[in-house]
């Protein structure tokens, strides 16, 4: 798999979690967009349209969870794969961002793996909804 087709975005307020962000998943062989909040961040995912948008819940100006349910009403983004990645972990908090449309959970702090994991997941199944398509 050429990572490097695969355009991830990272929506985070925090410069020091978006940079370590962006350098390991760079590492990885992704090619990595930043914002440093939500209203950036949607502005992004629209004129991009990201394979994966990684999304923080608390931002200044939009959340993420308002992103995350922006980017699904919009037909120009509502299948990109959203991951939520916030503090709030607690079960109500992470079914406010599933409602919202998120695909997957990363609560934090996090692991590296674990956030891999998700982003592989995402990339599986658009691998597999794309030879899918491409049999109709």
């Amino acid at each position: 798999m050429d990572k490097s087709k695969y355009i991830i975005l990272i929506v985070e307020d925090d410069s020091g979690t978006r940079m370590l962000l962006r350098d390991r998943l760079r590492h990885e062989g992704f090619t990595i967009e930043t914002a440093s909040n939500g209203i950036e961040g949607l502005d992004k995912a629209i004129k991009l349209k990201p394979d994966i948008v990684i999304l923080d819940v608390m931002m200044p100006g939009k959340n993420g969870y308002v992103v995350c349910s922006e980017l699904r009403k919009n037909p120009k983004t509502k299948e990109m794969f959203i991951i939520m990645f916030t503090a709030k972990s607690m079960m109500k908090d992470m079914e406010v961002g599933y409602n919202a449309g998120a695909d997957y959970y990363v609560p934090k702090p996090f692991e590296m793996d674990d956030l891999l994991k998700k982003i592989k997941m995402c990339l599986n199944k658009k691998m597999l909804d794309k030879i899918f398509d491409d049999k109709n």
